[in-house]
């Protein structure tokens, strides 16, 4: 099964997203004018965890982006 729903509920809760880079995810959303911050390893994931929390600026703009993306683009919200 694909991950790219869940990744689309996600996004339409407004919030912005961290993810794996996976081929086929980065192919149907390529990233953070999407919303979604890729890392290359799960080693990764605390350091933009806390990156994000740092940057309200940074994380708003891809909560909106991501919000704005599925709304446009998988009829979501």
């Amino acid at each position: 099964m694909s991950s790219i729903p869940y990744f689309c509920e996600f996004l339409a809760c407004g919030k912005a997203l961290i993810a794996t880079a996976l081929p086929g995810m980065i192919a149907v959303i390529p990233g953070e004018s999407q919303g979604i911050v890729y890392i290359s390893s799960v080693d990764q994931m605390p350091q933009e965890i806390v990156s994000l929390l740092k940057a309200d600026e940074r994380r708003q703009r891809l909560e909106q982006s991501g919000l704005n993306y599925v709304k446009q683009v998988h009829d979501y919200v």
